[in-house]
């Protein structure tokens, strides 16, 4: 599947409308810890590809690698940018402003306007990462460049996810 340049804005804008159906409770900090949750599994997985691949290991078709089959992470790593980018306008934009509203106006705003660039960002991260990581190889030093990509894309989520729970976490005392 390839993608045309920021397509992952679209993916985000699909994620807020389907978030829209289902609104989040006032400080919804739950949401942003179960998206750290499946995100570090994400990690976890990306590492384990990693090690195979530098290693010269076979990766067993049958064997779950953390919510992705042996036989196709290929393909799900090729979705990895716009589920990122989607589960930002799902998850967890959504759980942010939550509690981001419950702040001061001053704080709101600051907070509010921080996240929303961080987010900005990361889709464009996306955006810009997305053909390299899309397209499958049967180089291994290009298929290990498209993993050391994908780390760098998680953890830039899990960065933006940790720093929201810490602003949502110091809003539930």
């Amino acid at each position: 599947m390839s993608y045309k340049m920021h397509k992952h804005i679209e993916f985000f804008v699909e994620g807020r409308a389907k978030r829209d159906l289902y609104p989040l409770p006032p400080n919804a900090l739950y949401k942003l810890k179960e998206a750290e949750f499946c995100w570090q599994k994400r990690s976890g997985t990306i590492s384990l590809l990693l090690d195979h691949i530098i290693s010269n290991r076979r990766i067993p078709e049958m064997t779950d690698l953390g919510g992705w089959m042996g036989y196709e992470w290929q393909v799900q790593l090729s979705k990895l940018p716009g589920n990122i980018s989607f589960d930002l306008g799902f998850r967890i934009y959504p759980a942010i402003l939550s509690f981001v509203k419950t702040q001061t106006k001053n704080e709101h705003c600051r907070s509010n306007e921080d996240f929303r660039k961080q987010i900005d960002e990361l889709i464009q991260l996306c955006d810009r990462s997305c053909p390299r990581i899309a397209k499958p190889t049967k180089s291994k030093n290009l298929t290990i460049k498209r993993l050391e990509l994908a780390v760098i894309l998680v953890s830039t989520l899990q960065n933006l996810i940790s720093s929201g729970l810490e602003v949502g976490s110091n809003r539930q005392i």
